[in-house]
């Protein structure tokens, strides 16, 4: 028997498991398809692409926790030290790093962790920017931020209650101009 098959049929089944657990209505889902995505990288080591993460992640930012933020970053985190050890396939990519930020861009103002969600979304997005400082020289261009990027964070200032929100949401669409007067083509401000 074909071994490779056999972990490509692993694959295959963790992956739509691990679909229904991410697309589901479930309260705790995402703890069951973290849980999945788990087993799944124990089982199929070196194999999970780095999808099956920003799914769980992206159902993290949805699930309406009030840490939402923080476990999208603690995965965000794994995906970063497995791709710096030179381990597996699952490279952090743009949507990674948007998923959190869209994760912690939803986390209600008025919660613990709400307080300093905007000011983590940013600190995401300087991940972005400067890779190369994060240990991300190699993959700087498949991480640049993007209008997703920056309008999310845009969306953390809005929800933050904090009196400066304004300006540093400004500050923030100042850079956008900047970054694409200088060639980031997919920065450009638009309507939203």
């Amino acid at each position: 028997m074909d071994l490779t098959s056999i972990s490509s049929n692993s694959i295959r089944c963790y992956a739509t498991v691990l679909d229904g657990w991410c697309k589901s209505r479930y309260s705790g889902a995402e703890v069951k398809a973290e849980e999945l995505l788990h087993r799944m990288s124990q089982r199929c080591a070196g194999e999970i692409d780095v999808r099956y993460y920003n799914n769980v992640m992206n159902r993290i930012a949805v699930s309406g926790k009030k840490d939402a933020g923080k476990q999208a970053e603690r995965l965000l985190n794994v995906l970063i030290e497995s791709y710096k050890k030179g381990k597996g396939n699952a490279i952090p990519d743009r949507s990674s790093f948007n998923t959190v930020i869209k994760a912690y861009a939803r986390t209600p103002a008025n919660t613990k962790n709400g307080k300093h969600a905007a000011k983590d979304a940013r600190r995401i997005l300087s991940m972005m920017e400067d890779a190369a400082s994060s240990g991300l020289g190699g993959i700087a261009k498949d991480i640049e931020p993007d209008k997703v990027s920056c309008t999310s964070i845009l969306t953390a200032w809005a929800n933050s209650g904090e009196r400066d929100a304004g300006e540093k949401a400004e500050q923030l669409l100042q850079r956008m101009e900047d970054m694409y007067s200088r060639g980031n083509l997919g920065i450009k401000p638009d309507t939203v």
